[in-house]
């Protein structure tokens, strides 16, 4: 249970994290804040971890710690580096709903993935928790594809499928380095640190992830999202499985909507599909709750 309790908070997280980016957007350009949203996820999980983490003593003396390290890096790039920086542009160019249409297939790709990687199955009412989510989201497809978008749109879709597919094959690295490793909060920190340093290391060499930082309060509210949002990821992971924390995570796709909608009021981009596939996500995400409890 402690495992869905983390999960759900990391979707908070990552919901606010996602109302914010489209409120930001609309007031400047730059990065948006993925840099400082990174630096913001090391300070918090390196901050967990000399609290609460594995010391580097036995860091060093776990026979699985090197190949773990390797994992935690590999979740890094894929999560805060490729996914978190395709999610940032999706949003800003399509709006918190549009961007969420594609994002909403996370749990898909997780799914398959920790199937091949793990030899995790999901059964029972978990597997048909998961088929509700997905019919969410084939219900919000058809009206995207029915329905014609601008070519910033189309583009923010694009992004926004690279990051559900990142973002999906970042969970299955997590768990793997995990299980070399069983430290959350390290193997949280060795995942931020990894994306602090790409990004400062673009932005002195160039290259795609360079763009002019921005720290304005939407940006530092994005990153205080997106730094609670991932390492209540890490810590969900280690007390559940890839499949009930991806599939919890796509409330996500919910929560940001709804905030930017209702209470940031940057975007608005729902309707009636939007709302029913909002509704099926919950209660498909019930569904997964109830297995993942043993209820």
């Amino acid at each position: 249970m402690i495992g869905i309790a983390f999960a759900l908070l990391s979707a908070c997280g990552y919901g606010l994290a996602d109302a914010s980016i489209a409120k930001g957007a609309r007031l400047g350009m730059g990065d948006n804040g993925v840099l400082l949203s990174v630096m913001f996820t090391a300070a918090l999980s390196l901050a967990l971890w000399l609290l609460m983490g594995t010391s580097l003593n036995e860091v060093a003396a776990g026979q699985g710690a090197g190949q773990a390290l390797i994992w935690f890096v590999a979740g890094g790039v894929l999560s805060n580096v490729l996914a978190r920086a395709a999610n940032f542009r999706s949003v800003a160019l399509a709006g918190v709903a549009r961007a969420s249409t594609y994002r909403r297939l996370i749990p898909v790709f997780a799914l398959v993935f920790s199937f091949f990687l793990l030899g995790e199955a999901v059964d029972g009412m978990a597997a048909i928790g998961s088929l509700v989510i997905l019919a969410g989201f084939l219900v919000v497809l058809a009206d995207r594809t029915s329905s014609p978008a601008s070519g910033l749109a189309r583009a923010g879709l694009v992004y926004g499928l690279v990051a559900a597919f990142c973002y999906g094959a970042s969970y299955v690295a997590r768990k793997l380095g995990m299980i070399g490793l069983p430290d959350p909060v390290l193997g949280a920190a060795v995942g931020a640190l990894t994306g602090v340093l790409w990004h400062l290391l673009c932005q002195w060499i160039g290259g795609p992830g360079r763009a002019k930082p921005q720290f304005g309060r939407w940006q530092v509210l994005t990153a205080g999202g997106m730094a609670v949002g991932q390492s209540s990821q890490f810590l969900a992971l280690h007390h559940t499985n890839v499949g009930v924390v991806a599939a919890i995570g796509s409330l996500e796709m919910v929560i940001g909507p709804l905030l930017s909608a209702f209470v940031l009021r940057s975007d608005r981009g729902h309707d009636r599909r939007t709302l029913a596939a909002s509704a099926l996500a919950i209660v498909g995400v019930a569904l997964i709750a109830f297995e993942g409890a043993g209820v």
